[in-house]
């Protein structure tokens, strides 16, 4: 009775409502208690639910208005909450709602709501008079598909990061003008070509996870520590060319080299976050020249790079897409890494960079405080 589902549907299974509540009805091991339809429909009444369950436990038995849902989003689970809410006050019983998968911060909202829930996985909150049933950490086995499946890393995370930096654009193409550099309010060095089309997706994928919100002033960012922690948590960086060598040049004579090959539009060049991280004055101490250009040839030469280990003073990573250099700052006759891209970074290091990160996190929440 307290194993997880063994059952393991193919991964991206699409599931419509129906099927939802059929799967939790024939499959009594997925929670400790026994869950029957009673009516699909509440008779003689003009409430929409999707019928009435009775959820029994160790002889007491509740009776609630079930609302289903086949997706798992944030947004849609809210949704699920507000219409289960409002059926369960008209009818007289509790409210639950059946999902495929309810993670650990969902388990609370929907206890905080004092509203029911179950998934497909063998997670939920049951509030009943006189009992109550709490059971997490099985994991999710029905992982939803978006035209945008990552709107937290790649290139595409530009319109996710831009809402650090500003965290209200009055419309969808003032966002997308925005990573294109052509802000009034930050003009971008290195702007984003993404189109208009993959601003939408990921707008509307950031609200199904209810980090921004669509309101009569535009798109709001509405969950600032949200949007931090899913940058942190499906951030990726792609395998990419590098070198590791010793260059002759001080670093002011390095950066004169780079930021002419820049300014001739022949390369770009940025410190890496973890060598930008002392600009910020969360981290120092940081010996080796660590920079990402999209020519690393071209680059070595420049710099007259001669590769090996012994004595290196620099390191070359190519990276020919936008993103490392989206909202570049350039000050002090250097590029630095945005402070976004400074803190991702510090925050896969050791306990050493994961605690300058804090420090740079707490710096990005404080200034959206302000805003």
């Amino acid at each position: 009775m307290n194993d997880f589902p063994s059952e393991k549907p193919s991964e991206f299974q699409k599931l419509r409502e129906d099927q939802v509540l059929e799967i939790l009805l024939r499959s009594p091991t997925f929670i400790p208690a026994k869950v029957s339809m009673v009516a699909e429909q509440a008779a003689g009444t003009d409430v929409h639910c999707d019928g009435l369950v009775d959820v029994s436990w160790r002889g007491r038995t509740e009776r609630f208005a079930v609302e289903v849902k086949s997706k798992s989003y944030p947004a849609t689970i809210e949704n699920a909450m507000l219409q289960a809410e409002r059926s369960a006050e008209q009818l007289g019983v509790r409210p639950i709602v059946v999902v495929p998968y309810l993670g650990e911060e969902m388990l609370q909202r929907l206890a905080a709501r004092e509203v029911s829930g179950i998934d497909l996985c063998g997670n939920c909150v049951i509030l009943a008079t006189g009992f109550g049933i709490w059971r997490s950490g099985a994991p999710n086995r029905y992982r939803e598909t978006r035209a945008i499946q990552n709107p937290f890393s790649g290139d595409s995370s530009v319109f996710a990061r831009s809402f650090l930096l500003q965290p209200r654009f009055g419309t969808l193409k003032e966002l997308r003008e925005f990573t294109q550099g052509k802000s009034d309010r930050r003009p971008l060095e290195t702007g984003s070509t993404l189109l208009m089309g993959t601003a939408s997706k990921i707008v509307s994928a950031l609200e199904d996870e209810l980090i921004v919100a669509r309101t009569p002033d535009g798109i709001t960012l509405v969950e600032s520590r949200r949007l931090l922690l899913n940058l942190r948590e499906r951030y990726k960086r792609l395998p990419t060319e590098s070198l590791v060598g010793k260059t002759p040049f001080s670093a002011a004579e390095l950066w004169t080299r780079l930021n002419s090959a820049r300014l001739d539009g022949r390369m770009r060049a940025v410190a890496t976050g973890i060598a930008s991280a002392g600009f910020y004055g969360v981290l120092s101490g940081v010996e080796r020249t660590s920079l990402v250009v999209d020519d690393i040839t071209l680059a070595s030469e420049l710099l007259e790079i001669r590769t090996g280990r012994a004595f290196a003073n620099i390191e070359l990573i190519e990276d020919r897409k936008d993103l490392p250099y989206f909202d570049a700052r350039f000050e002090a006759e250097r590029n630095w890494a945005s402070p976004i891209q400074t803190w991702l970074e510090l925050a896969q290091g050791g306990p050493r960079e994961q605690e300058a990160g804090e420090g740079l996190e707490r710096q990005i929440l404080s200034r959206l405080a302000s805003e």
